[in-house]
């Protein structure tokens, strides 16, 4: 009998404590890390995207691969996200050095993320922009 009262006066000194100091009762938060990969617009929009990202709290790594195409950023995240469980969120600039997407390496670059624990709604596939003028000199041709 004497050890539960003495249990229960530990417990109720806790949250007498608690009460006192509310910092004590937050949850500790979940340190967000964003991987930032692909063409060359991760220079650029990426660059943009890892800013905002920082002001919210982000730790961010970005890796801008210029003139390479979809395959050959798949082929070679595995050397730059050597660790991919240690990201919460992933933004793949793809689409871009080729004049068609390659799937297979997109999924591949998806499933690699997937399978080390990223949630699939954190996992963002951003093609790139059509440019007018781009747009303009194929039909004029």
């Amino acid at each position: 009998m004497k050890l539960l009262f003495e249990n229960w006066r530990q417990y109720a000194m806790k949250l007498l404590e608690d009460k006192k100091n509310p910092e004590s009762l937050k949850t500790p938060q979940v340190i967000k890390k964003a991987f930032i990969y692909g063409h060359s617009q991760t220079g650029g929009l990426g660059r943009d995207l890892e800013i905002n990202l920082k002001e919210k709290g982000f730790k961010t790594f970005r890796s801008t691969n210029n003139s390479r195409n979809d395959s050959w950023l798949y082929k070679n995240i595995k050397k730059i996200a050597k660790r991919p469980s240690k990201f919460t969120h992933v933004f793949l600039y793809v689409g871009a050095n080729s004049s068609k997407t390659f799937p297979e390496s997109l999924s591949g670059m998806v499933n690699y993320f997937l399978n080390a624990g990223v949630k699939k709604e954190n996992i963002f596939a951003i093609l790139p922009p059509y440019h007018k003028a781009k747009i303009e000199r194929i039909l004029n041709k």
